[in-house]
């Protein structure tokens, strides 16, 4: 159910206006995937690339990686569900990095030249709240994970008395 609503609140942060941007007068609001697209146009390709991978690819992987693997054993074959839990592992480690380009990205539009004036639109709030559920779902799989883990490590045998 988290992971869901995550899904939802990060669809509706990539979509929806994240920021608007005020340079004398003149509004530009974009959306998250807007903002990318805006950056491809402009030549600047490799920021654009490090965003659409760390801000909207990542983040979706991680949740569709996440709601697979809660989705339950009769569902998915032990080798796939074994896939998708390390691949669930692997993404966890690095949950933080979206969080991060998001910081680098507001930090670089503050640090812009001139009179700017940025203001943050529901889209970012959307997104930041998709990003604190995704954490929790994540601590939850991780939790799941170790316990399923532990139910398969088969319980040592107490020693056999020899017989007399």
């Amino acid at each position: 159910v988290l992971a869901v609503l995550a899904l939802i609140c990060l669809g509706v942060g990539l979509a929806t206006p994240f920021m608007t941007m005020d340079k004398l007068g003149t509004l530009n609001t974009f959306s998250l995937v807007g903002g990318v697209l805006e950056l491809f146009e402009r030549g600047n390709v490799i920021i654009g690339a490090v965003l659409l991978v760390f801000s909207v690819i990542f983040p979706v992987l991680k949740l569709l990686i996440s709601l697979l693997c809660a989705s339950g054993p009769a569902f998915l074959s032990r080798r796939v569900r074994g896939v998708l839990v390390f691949l669930a592992s692997w993404t966890a480690k690095y949950s933080m990095l979206d969080v991060m380009v998001l910081a680098l990205l507001l930090l670089t539009i503050k640090a812009l030249p001139g009179k700017f004036t940025v203001s943050l639109n529901y889209g970012l709030y959307c997104f930041a709240i998709s990003l604190l559920i995704s954490f929790v779902v994540s601590f939850f799989l991780s939790r799941d994970i170790h316990r399923v883990k532990e139910q398969l490590v088969p319980a040592p045998t107490p020693p056999v008395p020899p017989a007399s």
